[in-house]
């Protein structure tokens, strides 16, 4: 699923290696590699029996895993958007029962007994 890349390559000579180079004695215990290839993780498409495309992107160290993080990240934006909204609304719904009716709604929601008075 995925393939290995040149990351980077530290034997141009105008790199900080020619320096490393000089310290770095047989023995010395300090490398001098110049080159690092890492993996990087590639795509798949298929189509199913109803002709539709699906893409896989794969994820992990080697390339193993499927990469969930977009659709979580999805799920997770709209399941708190969704939560914060409907909580403000009903905050903001309870802010108004609690307020007073004006006199003039007042008067006619009072019904027939406050208006007999």
């Amino acid at each position: 699923h995925g393939s290995c890349k040149l990351k980077y390559d530290l034997s141009h000579p105008s790199s900080q290696l020619e320096q490393r180079q000089d310290s770095a004695r047989p023995g010395s215990g300090v490398s001098t590699k110049t080159k690092c290839f890492s993996c990087v993780c590639g795509i798949t498409s298929q189509v199913d029996d109803q002709n539709r495309n699906t893409t896989t992107r794969w994820a992990g160290p080697a390339c193993q895993k499927r990469d969930v993080s977009v659709p979580f990240w999805l799920l997770a934006g709209t399941t708190l958007g969704l939560v914060g909204t409907i909580g403000w609304g009903v905050g903001l719904l309870y802010g108004m029962g609690s307020e007073e009716l004006p006199s003039v709604i007042g008067a006619g929601v009072a019904g027939l007994g406050a208006r007999g008075k």
